[in-house]
């Protein structure tokens, strides 16, 4: 293989190297929480790529629709509460101001207030 070709090769390997790392890079930071009474429910508290704010999502299994409250605990000691009536197969999110590490230092807690099944 000549010079150039191997120099384009060099090249063009490290341009694709570049795009899929910067891909990785920018997914945002979740944690996933579960609880074992409750084991088709799910809540993820997010901060987006940039760390300006967060989104919590909430997803479930169950075969009826649900209303759940929680409590949102901080690393800087501050809570904040919630509640959603969540209908059977639906996903969703709210903002979340906090949840953003340089804001509050990232949620530490989620504390479920009510758990109910329609």
């Amino acid at each position: 293989m000549s010079c150039i070709k191997k120099g384009l090769f060099v090249v063009l390997l490290s341009g694709i190297l570049l795009s899929l790392f910067s891909v990785i890079a920018k997914a945002d930071d979740c944690k996933t929480w579960k609880w074992h009474e409750h084991p088709g429910f799910t809540m993820k508290t997010c901060e987006y790529s940039s760390g300006g704010s967060g989104y919590t999502s909430i997803s479930h299994n169950y075969k009826k629709d649900i209303t759940i409250c929680w409590t949102l605990t901080f690393a800087d000691g501050r809570t904040s509460k919630g509640c959603h009536n969540h209908f059977d197969g639906e996903e969703s999110s709210s903002s979340c101001f906090r949840c953003a590490k340089k804001n509050s230092g990232g949620v530490t807690k989620i504390a479920l207030t009510k758990f109910k099944e329609h």
